[in-house]
């Protein structure tokens, strides 16, 4: 996988597994495939983990499943991605331990296998948690758990850990991406995935190069569409001014040395990378997709656009750097807002 793979839910149980109440709740954490990087970062939290390194459809998945909630004396099976989910809520009807399953956001892949076990695991489901209210929504429709059994349970981020860095640091950091250090700096910390709608950020910085040629965009992070869109870059004619960065561990360095930052996404649940911005500050643009439109509010603590619209994502750019009030005011109305998904609310 691409190192950036932890985005997502390796990111939630990093943050979220060691500030729960060790007191109250043993965690063993199971972990399908070859995740090193989580596994490492969590050994020395104590939390215990279980590396069962199986193939994708293993079918011994099954058996390991049964055998540590039986050695473990588990009580609850809390369970995230696909292969986890269908494995555990079978376990979970074996062995008769309640199953509860953790919905992050909308698939635009869905695959067509997925919806059958949905359908056909359905009743072993006894509570689903949904980051957002369009995650609900798809989890009705699409994954075929009853609307009654679904919490919505926003995601939330240490807000500590996201302090903006000093003005000398940010400089210092800035010189190290050769950016000049009264540059304006658009930027976004993403996964280089079809869903996350980065072609249309850089045709929109294309868009807004042309009215303020000195502005430089930062793409931070790894997938599969890192050359592709690092070719379009230069077909756009913006390489020079458009940094791409790969996998980056200092997420907080970088939103702080963000004037804007840039949520283009075409599909989301509830993003912790909008609540990392938001603790940082930043002014935000966001398109409508999933929960980004349910936190932000246009206007106040952010700009909303619609999916897909690299037009209207350069307006709203382009209005920013024009307004260098708006973006204070806009950053300090999320970091408000931040507030309200703290990780120790979240727990």
């Amino acid at each position: 996988g691409y190192r950036g793979s932890l985005a997502g839910v390796g990111r939630y149980l990093l943050n979220t597994l060691p500030a729960v109440d060790r007191e109250r709740f043993n965690i063993t954490l199971i972990i399908l495939r070859e995740t090193a990087t989580l596994d490492v970062r969590l050994q020395e939290t104590g939390i215990q983990v279980r590396h069962l390194k199986r193939r994708k459809f293993d079918p011994f998945t099954l058996a390991d499943f049964v055998r540590i909630i039986r050695q473990e004396n588990i009580d609850v099976l809390h369970v995230h991605q696909y292969a986890t989910a269908n494995f555990g809520r079978v376990a979970g009807m074996i062995t008769g331990v309640p199953v509860v399953l953790h919905i992050h956001g909308p698939d635009l892949h869905y695959p067509a296998y997925q919806r059958i076990a949905d359908w056909l695991l359905s009743s072993a489901v006894d509570c689903a948690l949904a980051v957002s209210a369009s995650a609900k929504q798809d989890c009705v429709h699409n994954r075929s758990v009853k609307s009654e059994r679904i919490i919505i349970l926003p995601n939330g981020v240490p807000l500590d850990m996201f302090e903006p860095l000093s003005v000398e640091a940010c400089r210092s950091l800035k010189k190290q991406w050769s950016i000049p250090a009264d540059c304006l700096v658009v930027g976004t910390i993403t996964r280089l995935h079809e869903e996350k709608g980065n072609r249309y950020l850089l045709e929109a910085a294309a868009r807004a190069l042309g009215e303020f040629p000195e502005v430089h965009f930062i793409v931070a992070g790894d997938g599969p569409l890192l050359e592709p869109l690092t070719a379009m870059a230069s077909e756009l004619g913006i390489a020079k001014n458009v940094i791409f960065t790969g996998f980056q561990e200092d997420v907080t360095g970088l939103l702080s040395i963000f004037d804007i930052k840039i949520l283009p996404s075409l599909a989301e649940g509830n993003p912790q990378s909008l609540l990392e911005a938001m603790a940082t500050g930043r002014a935000i643009v966001a398109t409508t997709a999933g929960g980004l439109g349910e936190v932000i509010s246009d206007g106040h603590d952010g700009c909303l656009v619609p999916p897909a619209d690299s037009r209207a994502l350069a307006e709203r750019i382009i209005y920013l750097i024009k307004n260098k009030r708006q973006r204070a005011r806009m950053g300090e109305a999320a970091r408000d807002k931040s507030r309200h998904y703290s990780l120790d609310v979240h727990v």
